[in-house]
């Protein structure tokens, strides 16, 4: 999925790479590259944003990444 975002995003189909690297972090959680180009993109709602840091599947003592998560799209955010 991760591979598949990257691709769309060389073709500049930034809609499709979003798809695949929100897909890519759903699929692992622990893929922080798919969630550093998601932020990098700026193409994320909130809506979108919340419904990826809720849909994450993370052991109990990783809990803390959703924090990290979250931050990094608050930060990116804020920075617009």
């Amino acid at each position: 999925a991760l591979l598949r975002g990257k691709v769309y995003e060389a073709m500049e189909n930034l809609e499709n790479a979003l798809s695949w690297y929100e897909r890519a972090v759903h699929l692992d959680a622990y893929c922080h590259e798919a969630l550093e180009r998601l932020v990098g993109s700026h193409l994320l709602s909130i809506e979108r944003e919340i419904a990826l840091l809720k849909g994450l599947k993370l052991h109990k003592e990783d809990e803390w990444l959703r924090h990290l998560y979250a931050a990094k799209l608050t930060a990116s955010r804020s920075s617009d």
